[in-house]
């Protein structure tokens, strides 16, 4: 599995989504960056990009959106499961730190984590190492195993 190639981030607020666009176009050189203010629009992208060009990609969503909450995008992410899977690292984004909120993420399996807006360098490079080093755990543990498994 490759390393992360693109980031979508999905926010009703323009000034997150610049925030987010500046700090990942700085830390990340040469990162895609895909920006959504309406979740459907943002919906629409995953549904036909992944079905012809799945790539690793970090969906940094915001909960609180007018039009359609976060939970409500990852209803709608539930029936393309099949397609994100192994594809797409969702990470809940909130400015407001609800325990709520936390607890609902923890147990969502298409979730892999909740963070605290504003999206930072050192957030992003977390995030990135993180899943670097979870993606070399998984070779490394399926190449000391005694059955054979090629990548």
């Amino acid at each position: 599995m490759p390393g992360i190639k693109r980031i979508i981030i999905m926010d009703d607020d323009p000034i997150a989504i610049r925030i987010g666009n500046h700090v990942i176009k700085r830390a990340l050189l040469g990162m895609e960056v895909c920006s959504f203010t309406l979740p459907e629009a943002g919906l629409e992208f995953i549904q036909t990009e992944y079905l012809t060009n799945p790539v690793k990609t970090l969906l940094f969503l915001d909960i609180n959106m007018p039009m359609m909450s976060g939970w409500e995008v990852l209803k709608k992410l539930e029936s393309y499961e099949a397609v994100i899977k192994g594809h797409v690292l969702i990470y809940i984004c909130s400015s407001s730190i609800s325990l709520h909120d936390k607890a609902l993420s923890s147990k969502h399996p298409l979730i892999a984590d909740f963070m605290e807006k504003p999206i930072t360098k050192q957030k992003l490079i977390d995030i990135i190492k993180d899943e670097q080093c979870n993606r070399n755990q998984f070779i490394k543990a399926c190449s000391n195993t005694e059955d054979n498994i090629y990548f």
